[in-house]
């Protein structure tokens, strides 16, 4: 199986995905929106929230993409366009595919990740989402519990925040 990408109107994802599960329950096709949970504080509290990792972004999983099925879709409240475009639909590269598959491993929400920090106050990341991706960590915010990440898509570069959970000693 192959992931494509279309881009729809930010905020628009939900709605999206509700007409186009009852629009193609026929397809062979899977439909899925990339989100993660943080730590956001408010009054005082901090409670964990769901956001887009890729705001206006839907994965397909599909073994191809039909000019049939691209006529039903473009037709969909939100759409945009597929990537690259419209006139040269592609499937992730390998690359792009592997890390969408890894966060996408435990559901459509990559939950917070367990880390700790060495003796070098480096970042190590015992699971979760961010497992494997440290050497793509460009910024850690301990207050917060967040860590930047440096993700790809396509060749274009986004930095994404991803929550942790501290783990005061841990044992290598």
């Amino acid at each position: 199986m192959e992931y494509f990408v279309i881009q729809l109107l930010t905020g628009k994802e939900e709605s999206f995905l509700k007409y186009a599960k009852n629009s193609l329950s026929e397809e062979n096709i899977r439909f899925f929106w990339l989100r993660r949970e943080l730590f956001i504080k408010k009054l005082g509290k901090m409670k964990k929230s769901v956001s887009s990792i890729f705001p206006g972004y839907i994965f397909i999983e599909s073994e191809d993409i039909s000019y049939d099925f691209y006529k039903k879709i473009r037709r969909f409240p939100g759409f945009c366009r597929f990537l690259r475009n419209n006139d040269d639909i592609r499937a992730l590269p390998h690359d792009d595919k592997r890390l969408v598959y890894q966060l996408s491993s435990n559901g459509e929400i990559a939950g917070i990740s367990r880390v700790y920090f060495n003796e070098d106050d480096r970042i190590r990341v015992i699971s979760g989402p961010m497992k494997g991706l440290e050497g793509e960590i460009a910024k850690v915010d301990k207050r917060k519990k967040r860590a930047k990440i440096r993700l790809k898509l396509y060749e274009n570069s986004f930095l994404i925040d991803f929550g942790f959970e501290l783990i005061e000693h841990f044992e290598e």
